[in-house]
């Protein structure tokens, strides 16, 4: 079994998927989760730079793209459907610049979660 693929239900596609920190919600998540989410790329007072963001695929049935980078346009988060639910994303959470998308982004998906 591929944990990554088999159960959290992504596939990894490339690291250094984007230079700029942006992430925007595809059509099919729209309703679901945050329009958009700034993660930090650059030096930083609080946050450390996110460097090599990954590309990732949402794999299997029930899985699907949440999130696409602002820049070349490759998945930067999916999420899972089935008989259990999963979000990943393709740069860290705690990357995110404001406080106020860190709760957003986890309030949505925590939603996800119990739906």
């Amino acid at each position: 079994m591929h944990f990554a693929s088999d159960v959290l239900h992504y596939t990894w596609r490339t690291n250094h998927a984007t230079k700029k920190g942006l992430a925007c919600v595809t059509d099919q998540a729209a309703q679901l989760f945050p329009n958009q989410i700034q993660f930090n790329t650059d030096d930083h007072p609080d946050l450390y730079s996110v460097e090599s963001p990954d590309a990732i695929e949402p794999s299997g049935e029930g899985a699907f793209r949440i999130y696409r980078y602002a820049s070349g346009g490759s998945s930067a988060g999916i999420a899972y459907k089935g008989n259990y639910r999963t979000v990943v994303l393709g740069f860290p959470f705690e990357t995110v610049l404001t406080e106020e998308q860190r709760v957003e982004l986890i309030s949505h998906i925590m939603k996800f979660f119990n739906n």
